[in-house]
């Protein structure tokens, strides 16, 4: 059994923390979706430690990511 990690958003200068499992490609596998729900995110997109975040979190940047 993998052990999951404190992991931490960020959105608007406001942390959402909880402990979840990465999957291979570096998304979590639950905490994202909780993430989602308890901010009011306007139009966005996570950018996490692959994207040049800190270990272990996500920073909500603002804008069209998608087309």
């Amino acid at each position: 059994m993998t052990k999951g990690k404190l992991l931490t958003f960020i959105f608007d200068n406001e942390k959402f923390q909880m402990t979840d499992t990465v999957n291979e490609y570096g998304v979590p596998n639950k905490a994202m979706d909780a993430a989602n729900s308890y901010f009011d995110l306007p139009q966005g997109a996570w950018f996490g430690p692959k994207d040049g975040s800190p270990k272990d979190t996500w920073v909500w940047q603002l804008g069209n990511y998608f087309d």
